[in-house]
């Protein structure tokens, strides 16, 4: 594996110094040896990719001075494991700036986080229903959403905050109902990041990591920490919540041009985390 033996050089400025030795993507052919749920694989093409950000986020290239950004990769792979139809009511949860939310045909339109900003409300205007709220405790009724997307989010969860979002999830999913829920960053062993030395730090299983280069954490506005699951982890926290009996997962590993994405060729600038390699998103189907 070419990230094993290439890693980014360090510089004066460097990022990651620290991260970028320890959180390593685990190969999806690990994963599937570790893994108790199917591992199953979404193709995306690149001439797709950007017809759909010109349709559906046609500020996308001015945002980001590129058609191939990590984050509109982000949105791309939620919406096409979602398939939103019309007759559909839509969260993207924990929403954050960025979100497909009014753009789509659908019931209802959502976006939830704990704070959202009047950026975002204005960007997205009057036809989306606000829910400023944790994910522990979202107010709307029980089996009442159809679609739902997490993006980049859930490594930010602290403490229990991911196992609660999953007992939410089971709780305010219709039936035939889906949750994508990416990128789901796994490496060999639990890891629990911070980018401040002076982090207050729980008890959970998982080996500490505190680089203050890190860009994983998302520094003061994503609360200076980051989760990487390992397999097992994975399991224990998230996959192990649900009854299999009433829900169905996977996990999505994502390829364009016969390549896992993000990777050193696409999407990716040498300042960021390797972690952010090889995107992979956790479908939950409740049946």
């Amino acid at each position: 594996m070419r990230l094993l033996n290439k890693l980014w050089p360090g510089k004066a400025s460097a990022k990651n110094v620290i991260a970028n030795k320890i959180a390593i993507p685990l190969p999806t052919d690990k994963i599937k040896e570790r893994l108790k749920i199917p591992v199953t694989q979404l193709e995306i093409k690149k001439e797709e990719f950007v017809n759909w950000q010109k349709r559906f986020y046609p500020e996308s290239e001015q945002i980001f001075k590129s058609d191939m950004h990590k984050k509109m990769l982000e949105l791309y792979i939620s919406y096409q494991l979602l398939n939103i139809e019309p007759e559909d009511v839509y969260m993207d949860a924990a929403g954050g700036q960025y979100s497909y939310a009014s753009r789509i045909d659908c019931k209802k339109k959502i976006i939830q986080d704990i704070r959202l900003s009047d950026k975002l409300k204005i960007f997205h205007g009057n036809n989306v229903t606000y829910l400023d709220c944790s994910c522990a405790e979202i107010p709307l009724p029980e089996k009442s959403v159809n679609k739902i997307s997490c993006h980049h989010s859930i490594e930010h969860f602290q403490q229990n905050a991911d196992i609660d979002f999953m007992k939410e999830l089971q709780r305010i999913m219709a039936h035939g109902g889906k949750c994508v829920i990416l990128p789901i960053f796994i490496s060999s062993k639990a890891l629990l990041i911070a980018d401040q030395t002076s982090f207050n730090r729980w008890n959970e299983e998982g080996e500490w990591l505190i680089d203050e280069t890190a860009t994983l954490p998302g520094g003061a506005g994503s609360g200076h920490f980051s989760r990487v699951y390992s397999p097992e982890s994975l399991t224990n926290r998230l996959i192990n919540q649900f009854n299999s009996e009433l829900f169905k997962l996977q996990l999505v590993s994502v390829k364009m041009n016969t390549e896992e994405i993000p990777n050193e060729n696409q999407f990716m600038t040498e300042k960021q985390a390797i972690m952010n390699y090889f995107y992979r998103a956790l479908v939950i189907e409740r049946v």
